[in-house]
């Protein structure tokens, strides 16, 4: 059975949700400056008690700031007995959440779950070789014989870091039975044993690169550019931005300070099970 899940980051944006969704998502990945306030969180829960949804409470990477606007919601979610899961995307708070927050179930995000999620990778997989070719260096003559990428590079490419054993024991030390991963290009060897993770897949947007340096905020701004992680007036919740480049395959989105890329191949159920994939989780549009 494959729960679909989706995954909003305003409360705007509940208008998405239909029958077909049996999880709501709900916070920012990539910006401390969108927690949300406790009281859109009540409002979510109350929603997802009154549609009979189950909740994910999605978290960034934080400073002390960060950390303490997510203690409120932790705190109430706490007293409040909320079943929930907390997807965990800093290391900080997975520790604060098994040492205070034993109520509330910890969920590995797909910041932690490393992945190669460069889009160049299949033009490398995919280029044929060229003609040997030579050049002249300090007087000498310097052949380069070109080869096909070999198949374990492609292998190499595929893989993440729960496919490793000591991996697999730390996130079991800390109460993690799920891990968040994108859809990439080049596929996903997944080699997990029965009963030890499930695994949810990001459609159709996977994260490329993330940064504390924030370029959407002076977007509208009369005051020469700045790009920083002072200077915020949330601009991110307005404007996407599509970058194109002759060496990029595919393109590039910029929501706030984080890159995407764009996959709608999702594998089949089949092979959704095979590699442990049991929820799908839907992003109407690039998160923040």
């Amino acid at each position: 059975m494959i729960e679909k899940a989706i995954f909003i980051a305003d409360i705007s944006n509940l208008k998405l949700v239909t029958s077909k969704y049996k999880r709501l998502y709900f916070g920012s990945e990539f910006c401390e400056r969108l927690i949300p306030r406790l009281n859109e969180l009540r409002k979510i829960v109350s929603y997802c008690d009154r549609n009979k949804l189950s909740f994910s409470l999605v978290t960034p990477y934080v400073t002390r700031r960060g950390i303490e606007n997510l203690e409120k919601l932790f705190l109430w979610l706490r007293n409040n007995k909320i079943n929930c899961e907390i997807i965990i995307n800093d290391y900080g708070i997975l520790d604060l959440i098994n040492e205070e927050y034993h109520t509330l179930q910890p969920v590995l995000g797909r910041l932690l779950t490393k992945q190669k999620r460069d889009p160049r990778i299949m033009d490398l997989m995919q280029a044929k070789p060229q003609r040997t070719t030579f050049f002249k260096k300090r007087n000498e003559y310097v052949f380069v014989f070109p080869q096909k990428s070999p198949g374990t590079l492609l292998s190499f490419f595929k893989e993440a870091n729960i496919n490793v054993p000591i991996i697999r024991n730390f996130l079991k030390s800390y109460r993690i039975s799920r891990v968040e991963i994108d859809n990439l290009f080049q596929g996903m060897n997944l080699r997990i044993p029965k009963h030890s993770l499930s695994v949810s897949l990001y459609v159709p947007y996977g994260y490329i690169t993330t940064t504390r340096l924030c370029s959407a905020n002076p977007f509208r701004a009369k005051k020469r550019f700045f790009c920083g992680i002072s200077f915020c007036k949330k601009e991110c919740k307005k404007y996407i931005l599509e970058l194109r480049n002759k060496n990029m395959p595919v393109i590039i989105y910029q929501k706030g300070n984080t890159l995407f890329f764009e996959n709608r191949k999702v594998p089949g159920k089949r092979e959704l099970v095979k590699k442990r994939i049991d929820r799908l989780v839907y992003q109407p549009e690039p998160p923040i």
